[in-house]
């Protein structure tokens, strides 16, 4: 937030801060509170941005912002990372893929995926719309 200072910007910490912040998250094992910590620096920047109070939920304000929370962020990061694999000539990276067939299983039912051979926007727009359909049905 101080690079971003007084002119502080969606924007400019999307761009700069994000893909520091997840640089080669497709590999790590994450735990409940690794997504916690990270999810409280995105939280924290929106509300820092907004001028919102520290107890509120940012989830509005990253829907307007269409902008998805960090742990879908990291989530979609996975699953386009394994597509690229799927994808890609690198047969060892694809035999390396099956060791981790299990979870990208459960993130392509998490986001109704059927197939990771669709386009990326595709799937990009899947998780969107799993995103949307959570905050509007939590009624934030």
């Amino acid at each position: 937030m101080s690079v971003v200072g007084r002119g502080r910007n969606v924007h400019l910490v999307n761009s700069y801060c994000i893909p520091t912040l997840t640089y080669a998250c497709e590999i790590w094992n994450f735990s409940s509170s690794d997504y916690h910590t990270v999810s409280v620096l995105w939280n924290n920047a929106f509300r820092r941005i907004f001028n919102c109070c520290w107890r509120e939920s940012t989830s509005v304000l990253q829907l307007y912002c269409g902008c998805l929370p960090m742990k879908y962020l990291i989530e979609q990061q996975t699953v386009l990372f394994y597509c690229r694999i799927l994808r890609g000539p690198n047969v060892v990276l694809r035999r390396l893929l099956h060791q981790k067939v299990g979870y990208v299983q459960s993130l392509m039912s998490k986001f109704n995926i059927q197939s990771l051979s669709r386009p990326k926007h595709e799937l990009k727009l899947h998780i969107w719309n799993s995103f949307v359909s959570e905050t509007v049905c939590r009624g934030h």
